[in-house]
């Protein structure tokens, strides 16, 4: 709910209430699909692909992480709009828009930082070697979504053990809360940005004459008041695919379902701890 306040009158300032328009976690979707194989040229780390799409309000919140695009500078002469982050090389003002638009190279450094910076945070600092393209600006009204093809390797995701692998598969489904203990008994009502949901899919090529152990222990399930959180995992095609899906509900809840929203948050959190083995067939 929301004030609008009109002009001022001889009898004072009027106040109307009105409710603002909201997003629901329906709406406003983060997919990742992803696709990784062990490198064993390479410490046995993990290459990893992703496929990031954003709409909504997931996609103003990774705008402005990468506001930066290959396509940038013909999308603001095709569109109409000027980038902050660009500028023309014309002298005068008369004639500048005859020249080339250019990219700032500070407004690149500090763009660079910021998106290491965020998928450091996904993979826990595992990072090295990412790279990223942004594929759609999501600033066309026909192409309204962000899409973001990324690769990166993963340190500290595979751990040999003789001629078996495990494997922190859990942490493929992205950075989870882990709660404080200390927050755990919480006074105050949760408010966030908005309603908002994450997929994942994640596709894991299986080492040539391995079989896997451990999987069902990805396959997890709550849903309640305040979101909801389900995750799968099975073998297709010497692949293991892993899924999951997670779910805030509402922008706010009382502090009277702080428990409930707590249970999903810690059953992501466990889901994301999980390891698999990847044992060498006899």
């Amino acid at each position: 709910e929301a004030f609008v306040m009109k002009p001022s009158t001889i009898k004072g300032t009027s106040l109307k209430k009105i409710t603002l328009p909201s997003i629901s976690a329906e709406e406003n979707i983060s997919t990742v699909i992803s696709r990784t194989s062990i490198d064993r040229d390479d410490n046995y780390k993990l290459s990893l692909f992703n496929v990031s799409t954003y709409n909504y309000v997931q996609k103003l919140y990774n705008q402005n992480i990468y506001p930066y695009s290959g396509n940038e500078l013909s999308e603001s002469t095709t569109l109409g709009y000027y980038s902050y982050g660009t500028y023309y090389t014309g002298s005068s003002s008369e004639n500048m828009y005859k020249y080339p638009l250019v990219t700032q190279p500070s407004f690149t450094n500090i763009t660079w930082r910021g998106i290491i910076n965020d998928a450091r945070q996904r993979y826990q600092d595992n990072l090295e070697d990412y790279d990223y393209n942004v594929t759609e600006s999501g600033v066309s009204l026909l192409r309204p979504n962000l899409v973001i093809d990324s690769y990166c390797k993963l340190k500290n995701y595979v751990y040999k053990i003789g001629d078996d692998y495990l494997l922190d598969a859990g942490k493929l489904i992205g950075s989870q809360v882990k709660v404080a203990e200390d927050n755990l008994d919480r006074k105050k009502d949760i408010y966030s940005v908005s309603a908002r949901s994450y997929y994942n899919t994640i596709y894991i090529n299986i080492p040539e004459g391995y079989v896997v152990k451990g999987l069902d222990k990805l396959n997890k399930s709550i849903d309640n008041v305040c979101g909801t959180f389900t995750s799968s995992a099975e073998l297709v095609n010497n692949q293991i695919v892993i899924k999951s899906k997670k779910v805030y509900k509402n922008s706010f809840e009382p502090v009277e379902n702080w428990n409930e929203l707590l249970k999903m948050l810690d059953m992501a959190w466990e889901t994301s701890q999980v390891k698999i083995l990847l044992k060498k067939a006899s």
